[in-house]
């Protein structure tokens, strides 16, 4: 992950996604501590984001299912 900042002086953050391809995000600001703000804010709810999409196994997932169904 980094910030690259463009010819119209606007910073992108670069990251690679849970496939591995490259993506880029606008930071939409022009000075670097606050792309760097940006890039903070942008680990935080990417780490959150991943936590979310665990993978739970068909067992526990029936369980769970099981008992919110009773």
């Amino acid at each position: 992950m980094f910030l690259s900042k463009h010819s119209n002086g606007i910073y992108y953050l670069f990251f690679r996604d849970e496939l591995g391809k490259r993506r880029k995000v606008s930071t939409g600001c022009r000075l670097k501590s606050d792309a760097f703000k940006f890039l903070q804010s942008f680990k935080v709810s990417e780490q959150e984001r991943k936590l979310k999409l665990q993978r739970v196994s068909l067992g526990a997932f029936a369980q769970d299912f099981l008992a919110y169904s009773q």
